[in-house]
């Protein structure tokens, strides 16, 4: 398959490849959607229309090439150095390959050679103006472009240069290059020099004959080629003349229009357009990729471009930052630490790049590197509350409880509001038997990150273990808040067992009961109870449960409530 990419409004220019049986199969894309997507198909990608496209759509599609091109996939055109009209032109005169020259309208042209037409640098409408003949006309026609409405930075001066191929005979001949091939394609013929359409029955046997040996001998290619190549274009169609049998490169359009052959009077153009488009789908066929289901992931920075680029020039800045992140997310860790110890060492005073190598070394298990890390970005940071949370973290995941519970307590004096620090100071109390304590923080994390379900999941259990100490150390009414607490936060069957056991002891056979009613309860499903006989069987199955759960707590007057209490259900 060979997708082409093109600027949205502009598939048209490919009709007949997408209708010819023969050709490879085409597939057309448009940059608006596809700069936007995660993955591609494993495909051979052609890039089109870079002058039709904003600074930071041609900035994606240059990446989105190398991001192919890394995966392994035949690309052609790299919007990076693709050379637009202006710089094409400019440089094939600067070059001596050209006889004429451009020149922006905003910059100096007094060394300009008339006579001059303007026309608007990345529009394919052609000239806006006849020929002009002096400055003062010139100045002129630009002064009317910009009035009406043309931005003068868009217009270009082109230096005249065409002759005709007979007396009142203008011709354009063009050249496609797909690939390493170049395909001569067949000749307009006008009246007028700009040459916008083959003018039917202006050209005569002899110009058809030679447009059939020019198809056949491929007569230009060495010179298309060189323009090719100084263009970076391997994929497109120059247009060209002859000017004292010189070869002057007009453009080189990256979207053609292409034309299927017709039916024409002539033989000798018949057979031309034949020939050349059996030839064009033969370079498309040696550039195609055989289909398969895989997906090139493309979302993102290339990884590789980018370190070739810092080995041109070892003090070019590099994202590495946001290479690292997106490395991670790739699951490439390794590359992702790298790419974080880089950008530490290239900005040496950015909390933030130690803060990721932290975070990321974390990860890795490289505990002493991580705190390490972590230290440094607490210290280049203005605001310590959030790398003192980062700290703390790390410090806990490595054991070290007493520095996090510090770090934590930094972090609280910094963002008293803040639930994370709390939650991480709780942690460390509780690993350093700080009971108390841990559940004072964890109480308070709660209250500070009330969204926040890791905050009030922890809450509940400190509470519940907590809860659960004190029933064993005879500690009941203790024991009963804690719990309490902690079902009020997450209600759980192990803790309101507890909760039951604890009413007991301290003779509250009415709590008691409904900690073991609440225990005792299946937990809830989808679609439990369909049937009124459905919510019976439960009825039947959770009183089982719950007259076990009282026989066990072995107490005869609630195990005489508890007979009370089904019933009573």
């Amino acid at each position: 398959m060979i997708c082409f990419i093109v600027a949205r409004g502009f598939p048209v220019t490919l009709k007949p490849l997408l209708s010819d049986p023969s050709a490879p199969r085409i597939s057309v894309l448009f940059y608006d959607e596809t700069l936007k997507k995660h993955a591609l198909a494993n495909a051979t990608y052609i890039f089109t229309d870079p002058d039709r496209l904003s600074v930071s759509e041609l900035t994606g599609a240059a990446r989105l090439y190398r991001r192919l091109q890394d995966s392994g996939c035949r690309v052609l055109n790299d919007p990076a150095t693709v050379r637009k009209r202006f710089a094409l032109l400019r440089g094939l005169y600067l070059n001596g390959f050209n006889p004429f020259n451009v020149y922006l309208a905003d910059e100096g042209w007094s060394n300009v050679k008339f006579p001059v037409f303007i026309r608007v640098a990345d529009a394919h409408a052609g000239p806006l103006t006849d020929l002009i003949a002096d400055q003062a006309g010139l100045e002129t026609a630009i002064e009317a472009a910009v009035a009406a409405g043309i931005p003068r930075s868009t217009i270009v001066i082109v230096e005249y240069a065409a002759e005709p191929i007979r007396p009142g005979i203008y011709r354009k001949s063009s050249m496609h290059r797909v690939g390493q091939r170049l395909i001569t394609t067949i000749n307009w013929h006008a009246r007028d020099w700009r040459v916008r359409s083959d003018q039917y029955g202006l050209a005569d046997q002899g110009l058809y004959d030679d447009e059939l040996s020019m198809v056949r001998e491929n007569r230009y290619a060495g010179q298309a080629s060189e323009a090719f190549e100084f263009a970076n274009i391997e994929y497109g169609r120059i247009d060209f003349g002859l000017v004292n049998g010189r070869l002057c490169v007009y453009e080189i359009n990256t979207n053609p229009t292409i034309i299927a052959p017709g039916e024409h009077s002539v033989p000798q153009r018949m057979e031309s357009s034949r020939l050349r488009w059996s030839q064009f789908l033969e370079a498309l066929h040696a550039i195609d990729t055989e289909e398969n289901s895989a997906k090139i992931e493309v979302k993102g920075l290339s990884a590789e471009a980018w370190y070739r680029a810092s080995k041109i020039y070892p003090t070019l800045r590099v994202p590495r930052g946001r290479l690292s992140r997106e490395q991670e997310q790739r699951g490439n860790h390794e590359l992702a630490r790298r790419f974080a110890e880089e950008a530490a060492a290239a900005e040496p005073s950015s909390p933030v790049q130690f803060a990721r190598l932290a975070a990321l070394l974390d990860k890795q298990g490289r505990a002493e590197q991580a705190v390490a890390a972590a230290r440094r970005a607490v210290e280049l940071s203005s605001q310590k509350g959030p790398r003192y949370v980062l700290l703390a973290t790390i410090l806990l995941k490595a054991g070290r409880y007493a520095e996090a519970r510090d770090c934590a307590e930094e972090a609280i004096a910094l963002s008293a509001e803040s639930w994370e620090p709390h939650l991480l100071l709780s942690k460390a109390q509780w690993r350093l038997g700080a009971l108390e304590d841990a559940r004072r923080s964890a109480k308070r994390a709660a209250e500070l990150g009330r969204d926040e379900p890791s905050a009030s999941k922890w809450w509940a259990t400190v509470s519940e273990r907590l809860g659960e100490k004190y029933l064993k150390d005879g500690r009941y009414a203790e024991a009963r808040e804690c719990l309490q607490q902690a079902i009020g936060c997450v209600e759980a069957t192990g803790t309101n067992e507890l909760l039951a056991e604890a009413c007991v002891k301290l003779g509250d056979f009415r709590g008691a009961l409904r900690a073991a009613w609440r225990a005792a309860q299946p937990a809830p499903a989808q679609g439990d109870i369909q049937r009124p006989q459905d919510g019976f069987v439960m009825l039947m199955q959770t009183s089982g449960r719950f007259a076990r759960l009282c026989a066990r707590l072995g107490y005869r007057r609630l195990r005489e409530a508890s007979v009370h209490f089904i019933r009573k259900s």
